[in-house]
């Protein structure tokens, strides 16, 4: 599990919220399967989770990471290099302090990853990251959207590429 279903329960305790799940929309499932990049396949492993929280009132929003170069210059303009991995996905999101991840192991036990480190995150910094891909009227819309929502969030100037 990745995104706004984790950074944003931890923005919602820092503001002392009851309601822990306040604006979050969806849970993100990210995963990695680049010898199958057919919709078709990602379209499998998406069913099989919407059955997998069926009537519990959940939005899963499972994506294959291998695939995104294919609609991206669609979606957002913009001609992107496959990804190797679920760490260079989440190095791309827009702000530094968004890439978190939960991550189940064969084993059983979970791990937790933040592509940029977790200072930003506890401080509430919106820095546009480095290797984040949104053009920038999408940076602008999300930060608007996030400091709406959680007025604490310092956003940082998004400086040119």
């Amino acid at each position: 599990m990745t995104a706004g279903a984790l950074f944003q329960t931890l923005w919602n305790i820092a503001v002392g919220r009851a309601d822990l799940g306040y604006g979050i929309r969806d849970f993100d499932l990210f995963f990695h399967d680049a010898d199958d990049l057919s919709y078709d396949a990602e379209d499998r492993i998406i069913q099989r989770c919407q059955r997998g929280v069926e009537g519990l009132g959940v939005e899963l929003e499972p994506r294959n990471q291998a695939r995104v170069h294919l609609w991206n210059e669609q979606k957002y303009g913009r001609n992107i290099a496959p990804y190797r991995n679920l760490a260079k996905s989440l190095a791309s999101f827009a702000f530094t302090s968004c890439p978190v991840a939960l991550n189940l192991s064969r084993d059983g036990m979970f791990t937790t990853y933040a592509a940029h480190g977790y200072a930003e995150l506890y401080s509430g910094v919106l820095r546009p990251s480095p290797t984040g891909i949104a053009p920038a009227d999408v940076h602008s819309a999300k930060a608007a959207s996030y400091r709406a929502k959680w007025p604490h969030l310092i956003e940082l100037p998004l400086t040119a590429p």
